[in-house]
C-alpha cells in the first residue's frame, strides 16, 4: 500500500459520509481499512521473520567474544520474544 493510498484511506475515514448511499459508503470504508490492516500486519510477519533470520545468521558468525550486542540486534531478540509470548 502506497502512502498516497494511506492517505486517501485515512481522508475518508477523517471526512465522513452522508446522503443517500452513506451506509455503503461507510461499509466500503471499513472493507477497505480491513484490507489495508490484513496488508500491513502481513507485511510485519514478513519483516519479523526476516530479522530472526538475520539475527541467527549475525549470531552463527560471532565467535562469542563481542563485548555488546548491537542495538539492532537487542531490538531483533525483543521483538522475537514479544511474538513468543
Amino acid at each position: 500500500m502506497t502512502d498516497h493510498e494511506i492517505s486517501r484511506l485515512m481522508k475518508r475515514c477523517q471526512v465522513g459520509f452522508g446522503g443517500r448511499d452513506a451506509l455503503e459508503q461507510a461499509h466500503d470504508c471499513l472493507a477497505d481499512c480491513y484490507g489495508a490492516l490484513g496488508r500491513l500486519a502481513a507485511q510485519r510477519e514478513t519483516l519479523c521473520r526476516t530479522l530472526i533470520r538475520m539475527v541467527a545468521l549475525y549470531e552463527s558468525e560471532q565467535d562469542n567474544t563481542t563485548p555488546q550486542r548491537p542495538e539492532w540486534l537487542t531490538g531483533a531478540l525483543l521483538i522475537e520474544h514479544e511474538r513468543e509470548s
